[in-house]
């Protein structure tokens, strides 16, 4: 996957598997998703995870006929 992400996206991708911890399986909510531009999608949503909620955002960019995660980040 590491091939689909640019070097950001997939350190933060790293940090954001550290950080999320859960005993049960992560409840994720309906993705709300956005095209800022041609060839761009930004998506957002929310993971219930046990007593903690975390928010994902990532934003994917048309690279010929393939799709790169250019950015992603948590909270």
């Amino acid at each position: 996957m590491a091939d689909r992400l640019t070097d950001r996206a997939y350190a933060e991708l790293v940090r954001a598997g550290r950080m999320i911890v859960t005993s049960s399986r992560p409840l994720v909510g309906r993705p709300h998703v956005k095209q800022p531009k041609e060839g761009a999608v930004e998506m957002c949503l929310l993971m219930h995870c046990g007593e903690r909620h975390h928010v994902l955002a990532v934003r994917l960019e048309r690279r010929g006929v393939q799709w790169l995660c250019t950015d992603f980040e948590t909270a």
